[in-house]
């Protein structure tokens, strides 16, 4: 170990007993404490999905500035391992959400309000083109789109369409063209995970909140239900599988319900629920690590009840579904990306547009941090009672 490890492990032992305790007991580690294993940059305004793009040695943003209808937004190539910024690369259309092609360079940014995909080429940052995948209803709305996943081996694209019977398109990457569009999917449908083969996990609310489909035809397979809400009872939903993340060789689909803020962990093989982990209110994105078998956890701190807080990543031991630790990460810690190490967490962070809250300041803009697990798994090993 080195001489700097082991000063950051004394201040973090040191700095560990005034630390505030979380509502299970374990103490949130402050941002002096984990200073060592992170780094963090604010130059992203409005700050949406983060996305590890190890190949290129970086780490994408995206970035909506500004929600005015017809607005532009951008999206920032970082350094992978210093956060400097590589580029800027403004669309017409507001990206929200991130996912590349890693074999064919595609850089797929979702953009929600004008339901639409933009395609960049990821090395070189240009523009290729647009995939409309949503209809203007008869009540002049745009159907949005979410969250996106792409199958490595073929090139598909997934995307969930969070409208209130919720949508699943399947697009094929080579031409643009939709293959499949599964209709009256999940309620909202907005989480979404694919196993690598045959199968796609789709998150929403109402009386079954994950479906299960067919990743080529977008045919219905199967449905989990927490049981917890009744059929046709949509609009009194009990849970919202807001974000997905996948174990496909053990068998567990982690699913982020934030009207709960707790983490699901379902039995793919038959929908049970293998546990219920307490997060936090406002509990968002979640993300599997393979490699150190834990599950990474966002949340805001506020919902509609708490107006005035702020939130945290949580650290959850999936080989026994203990949190570990909760990181104070001011204020509201939003989507995750891992390296393909498994050894660097990105998350990005946004800041309170509400001028009521505590930590509200004009001017401020969104940021990414980088997290090294290795060094935080040190720094949490030393606090460990």
């Amino acid at each position: 170990m080195t001489v700097f490890s082991r000063r950051a492990l004394s201040l973090a032992a040191l700095l560990f007993t005034t630390s505030p305790l979380l509502a299970n007991g374990l103490p949130q580690m402050q941002p002096a404490e984990f200073a060592p294993a992170a780094t963090r940059t604010s130059t992203i305004p409005g700050g949406y999905e983060v996305l590890s793009v190890p190949e290129l040695g970086a780490v994408f943003a995206a970035s909506v500035p500004d929600f005015t209808d017809g607005a532009a937004g951008d999206v920032y190539m970082l350094d992978a391992d210093t956060l400097a910024p590589i580029r800027r690369i403004q669309l017409k259309r507001r990206p929200f959400a991130l996912a590349v092609d890693h074999a064919r360079g595609l850089l797929y940014a979702g953009n929600t309000k004008d339901g639409s995909l933009s395609v960049i080429d990821a090395r070189s940052g240009l523009f290729l083109r647009t995939i409309q995948l949503g209809k203007t209803g008869a009540n002049g709305k745009m159907e949005h789109t979410r969250m996106i996943e792409v199958d490595q081996a073929t090139g598909r694209v997934f995307v969930t369409g969070p409208t209130d019977e919720g949508i699943v398109w399947i697009i094929d990457g080579a031409t643009g063209e939709v293959t499949s569009r599964t209709d009256n999917a999940v309620i909202w449908a907005a989480g979404l995970a694919f196993d690598g083969r045959d199968r796609l996990y789709v998150g929403g609310g109402g009386a079954e909140e994950i479906l299960v489909l067919d990743a080529v035809t977008g045919e219905k397979i199967t449905a989990f239900s927490t049981g917890d809400t009744a059929p046709g009872q949509g609009d009194k939903s009990a849970h919202f599988m807001v974000n997905l993340s996948l174990d496909a060789a053990g068998g567990r689909l982690f699913a982020v319900d934030s009207h709960e803020g707790r983490l699901y962990v379902f039995n793919t093989a038959d929908g049970s629920i293998l546990a219920q982990v307490p997060i936090g209110a406002g509990a968002l994105d979640v993300i599997w690590n393979a490699v150190r078998d834990e599950a990474y956890v966002t949340w805001y701190g506020i919902n509609s009840q708490l107006r005035d807080g702020t939130g945290g990543i949580t650290v959850v031991n999936t080989k026994d579904y203990s949190v570990t630790r909760d990181l104070a990460v001011k204020t509201f810690p939003s989507n995750l990306s891992l390296d393909q190490s498994g050894q660097v967490l990105f998350a990005s962070v946004s800041e309170p547009s509400n001028d009521q809250h505590p930590d509200h300041a004009k001017g401020t803009i969104g940021s990414v941090i980088r997290l090294d697990l290795t060094i935080l798994g040190d720094l949490m090993a030393a606090q460990a009672p």
